[in-house]
Order: C-alpha cells, then sequence, then structure tokens
C-alpha cells in the first residue's frame, strides 16, 4: 500500500516547519534521491534534509534507543528533538 498521497494531504494541512522521520525506512523515503533506498541511519542521522522545502530531521527509531546501552546514543535522541524544536520555534540558523 502506497501511503504518500496521505501523507502528502496531511503535511499541506499541516504546513509543518519541520519533519522528524523516525527510522530508516520512514527517512529513506523523505530524503533519499530514489526508492528504494538502502542508505545507513548512521548516513541520514545528524544532517539536515529537506523534502518539498520542509526541514526533515532523521532519528533512530525508539527500539534503537532501547536496545542501545550506550548513554550517548540516547544523548544524541535528545539532541535531535531539541533541535527540531528549536527549528519549530525559529532559534536555529538553518545552513540552507
Amino acid at each position: 500500500m502506497n501511503c504518500m498521497p496521505y501523507l502528502l494531504q496531511q503535511v499541506e494541512a499541516i504546513d509543518p516547519a519541520v519533519i522528524v522521520t523516525v527510522g530508516k525506512i520512514a527517512s529513506n523515503v523523505l530524503v533519499s534521491e530514489e526508492f528504494p533506498s538502502n542508505r545507513s541511519m548512521k548516513s541520514l542521522r545528524g544532517d539536515y534534509h529537506t523534502w518539498n522545502h520542509i526541514v526533515v530531521r532523521c532519528i533512530y527509531h525508539p527500539a534503537y534507543y532501547l536496545r542501545n546501552k550506550d548513554e550517548g546514543i540516547k544523548l544524541q535522541a535528545i539532541d535531535d528533538l531539541k533541535l527540531a524544536r528549536e527549528i519549530v520555534d525559529g532559534e536555529t540558523n538553518l545552513p540552507f
């Protein structure tokens, strides 16, 4: 089932300042040039991306954080979400 038409309607109705994609599949669908793409989350996370002129931040799936015992990884998630909030609040200078 292709959910892209539904997603496009939702994005048009909400007009978000930022989209946070959760996990590899959602991230690849929005930010990769071709689909299916096999870009790793490590290569996607931490960068600014755009999709339909909207800022996209890619984060790992919550299950990854729950399985991973490294506190540094969990702090990355907190930082990613804080950055998304700063984008919404207009407190971050975007590189584009």
